[in-house]
């Protein structure tokens, strides 16, 4: 997601505290805070002011909202978001509040382990601009139903300010964006 916001000049940067795990995404130029984001380092001197929304995308659903927690602060808490949780989190014992967590971004069976499901099947992040004549109904009526067999990820405006998607907020493209969404290669228009 950060090469192909990267590719449509929005601004990113990613932070993890693995530098093994940052070595692909500083090769393609892209900007990285190495370190623990929960640090008082990070909290002093990461540069957030430029960037629009907090992904929380790690395997451990209760760091995510932790993070969330901590940074929706800086970023607002309508702009943070964390991957939807595990099933066995969702039961109602386990179940993390709004109030406690990120909003989930993408869908809410859109978590880590499915994504990675996706990924393991050929799926790819793929763009397609919006139109007048070629909105989401015809990207839909195309490739099948959205969340099942594509999921939307964000969207771009043309002044190059990324919106990501998230179910539990209602955004939806005009006319002159892009979207970026996930899905099996060659299974739509993909620009």
């Amino acid at each position: 997601l950060a090469s192909q916001l990267k590719s449509l000049n929005v601004d990113v940067l990613v932070s993890d505290g693995g530098y093994e795990r940052l070595k692909s995404i500083r090769m393609e130029g892209i900007p990285v805070y190495y370190g623990e984001i929960l640090s008082e380092h990070a909290e002093d001197g990461l540069e957030t002011e430029h960037l629009n929304y907090l992904l929380c995308a790690t395997d451990n659903d209760y760091y995510n909202a932790l993070v969330c927690k901590v940074q929706g602060r800086k970023f607002g808490h309508h702009r943070t978001f964390q991957l939807p949780i595990h099933e066995e989190s969702s039961q109602e014992q386990k179940r993390l509040t709004l109030q406690q967590r990120g909003y989930f971004a993408f869908y809410p069976h859109a978590n880590y382990e499915q994504l990675h499901h996706w990924m393991n099947e050929g799926w790819a992040l793929q763009t397609t601009r919006i139109s007048k004549d070629y909105q989401l109904a015809q990207l839909e009526e195309q490739m099948g139903p959205r969340g099942k067999n594509w999921i939307e990820l964000g969207y771009v405006s043309p002044s190059n300010m990324f919106h990501l998607f998230c179910s539990e907020q209602n955004k939806h493209p005009e006319p002159g964006w892009t979207l970026i969404y996930y899905a099996k290669p060659n299974n739509g228009k993909g620009t």
